[in-house]
């Protein structure tokens, strides 16, 4: 059947963002008024730009031990810096992926679900930015869930797929998997097969590392680049790896299987929790995992290990390549996961999508050489920075961090990178499918994630609330105490045994006011003890249900604002 194609209307949209850029220029940059200029004002003197984005990577497949090149390469020994609390905003592939091109939370991008027809704006995005400032671009891998359909508005297979908005040189993963998938060589359709060369992570890497030393060697070599290396990996996929085969794990490659397969594997606290009680409504039904499933969750992280180690030799290539051209300094590097996954934890067998750390904290690395900050960037950042913060710590970076071509809910991580404090207060975690599935917000002063969840009613079709959850992460940071349980029984009996004490102590004072040999004294004595009383009452602490019940209305309020915030509200909205 022949059918019409959705091509993206290039130099219209182009002649939009230029407008869109003139009357946003920030002070102290001066106007993007066209193509020539836009290179012009920014193509000498900024870095090169990688971002490596894993699919479904936990922190549990991260670290030295598990990619030692890696961090070789651009740990914090070697002068990169590990972000300790990074978190993927939200945990799920493609809002997540969307919220990094446009340093945006869903409800401003549009993408609440696994689908790039949702996306707003396509075509304003990182890709478009970096291009319009004179860089080459290239994306190798995957770029957002269900992208072919949305493009071509057609299920059938198609020989020709429109491009990515903005991108020079385009290797795109079409359909999921580790063999047997089809990719998008500059438009056209291609197959791999099943053959070891046909490992979708060696490809990635090869084309990665290709497309470096074409652009240092090319015509194009004076002029900066930006690449997207967005890999499947460790992302379950169909295996026929006698160990790895199955629902929900990772393909390997054997001699990955040999080092990785029989090493232990130890799982938290929080692994097949023993009691699930104060958790909401649509996890407090996950039964308690047998042993089978308990011995098959250690193969699945495994498995997903192993998947990781062609990535890790991946990275430490494309170091190689950047140090043999000489232009190592001239890059900064970003490595990060698009969401985390469950391995067990709170008997969640498999999955992200969740208001838990497994789902929602992610790896977070990065690579910034100190003539791009004025001096050396730290090794360890704690503060909490999500992926939204990635487009516009790119654009910072770039000398572009007075454009707003988007009203950014993420912010530069540059201050971090200098040593400094981040002037946020909060983060914002929310997912519908239609109706709003959660919606979680991260209290970074006292480290506290408080989250709501929702679900349709099945007989009124509306949305309702099913379950909430606080948690105090420094104290709990397993969340196997979801501290709303204590809220549970009357208000009214809020408190009670410390009143219920105070009126003992005031019983026994005054039995022994009427020991008093006069009805003065006796008076007297009462008196005092009432008075002592009372003042013991005020000077007590509210009890543990008064001060959560506090907390929960704070934390209610902030959620209810940032639900619908934008821009720099979405960092600091009491002080709006």
């Amino acid at each position: 059947m022949k059918r019409a194609f959705l091509f993206p209307i290039a130099a219209t949209s182009l002649a939009l963002l230029l407008a869109f850029a003139s009357l946003h220029a920030g002070p102290s940059q001066a106007p993007l008024a066209g193509p020539d200029e836009a290179k012009a004002y920014s193509s000498s003197g900024k870095p090169n730009v990688i971002v490596i984005m894993t699919d479904d990577q936990s922190k549990k497949a991260f670290g030295p031990k598990i990619m030692p090149l890696t961090f070789k390469a651009i740990g914090p020994q070697a002068g990169g810096t590990l972000f300790t609390q990074g978190f993927a905003v939200p945990p799920l592939c493609c809002p997540s992926r969307a919220g990094f091109i446009t340093g945006q939370y869903p409800h401003n991008h549009g993408v609440w679900q696994n689908n790039y027809a949702l996306l707003e704006d396509k075509e304003n995005v990182i890709s478009t930015w970096l291009k319009l400032a004179g860089y080459r671009t290239a994306l190798v891998g995957k770029y957002l869930n269900k992208y072919e359909l949305a493009v071509t508005g057609d299920e059938e297979i198609s020989p020709q797929i429109p491009l990515p908005p903005s991108y020079d040189y385009v290797y795109q993963t079409l359909t999921n998997g580790y063999r047997n998938y089809y990719v998008s060589v500059g438009g056209q359709r291609k197959r791999h097969g099943s053959a070891g060369t046909d490992y979708v992570t060696n490809v990635l890497n090869r084309k990665a590392v290709s497309f470096i030393k074409g652009h240092a060697s090319g015509e194009h070599k004076d002029s900066p680049f930006f690449l997207y290396l967005a890999h499947f990996a460790p992302h379950p996929g169909k295996s026929d790896h006698p160990s790895c085969r199955g629902r929900g794990t990772a393909d390997v490659m054997r001699q990955d299987w040999q080092e990785w397969g029989k090493k232990p594997v130890v799982l938290g606290a929080n692994f097949n929790e023993s009691d699930i009680s104060d958790k909401p409504a649509p996890e407090r039904g996950n039964p308690k995992l047998t042993a089978a499933e308990v011995e098959r969750a250690k193969t699945r992280l495994r498995c997903a290990r192993a998947a990781m180690a062609p990535v890790d030799r991946g990275v430490h290539d494309i170091v190689q390549t950047l140090r043999h051209h000489k232009i190592l300094d001239d890059t900064v590097i970003f490595f990060v996961s698009d969401n985390g996954f469950f391995y067990g934890e709170h008997r969640i067998l498999m999955g992200k999508n969740r208001p838990y750390r497994e789902a929602m904290e992610v790896p977070f690395l990065a690579w910034v050489p100190s003539k791009w900050i004025g001096q050396d960037a730290p090794g360890r950042v704690d503060q909490p920075v999500g992926t939204i913060d990635l487009a516009p710590t790119i654009l910072d970076l770039a000398g572009l961090g007075g454009w707003r071509p988007r009203a950014f809910d993420g912010m530069s991580l540059r201050p971090a990178l200098e040593g400094r404090k981040l002037d946020r207060e909060w983060l914002l975690f929310e997912q519908r499918k239609p109706c709003r599935k959660y919606s979680s917000v991260l209290d970074i002063a006292t480290n506290t994630l408080y989250s709501v969840w929702f679900d349709r009613n099945p007989v009124a079709g509306k949305c309702q609330t099913v379950g909430r959850e606080l948690y105090h992460l420094n104290s709990d940071p397993d969340q196997l105490h979801n501290q709303l349980t204590k809220l549970k029984g009357d208000p009214a009996v809020t408190n009670r045994k410390a009143r219920q004490k105070a009126k003992r102590q005031l019983q026994q004072a005054l039995r022994q006011c009427n020991r008093k040999r006069t009805a003065k004294a006796r008076k007297r004595c009462r008196q005092a003890a009432r008075r002592k009383i009372q003042r013991a009452r005020k000077r007590a602490p509210a009890g543990v249900p008064d001060l959560i019940r506090a907390e929960v209305q704070r934390l209610e309020g902030l959620r209810l604002k940032l639900s619908s915030c934008s821009g720099e509200e979405c960092r600091r909205p009491v002080k709006g």
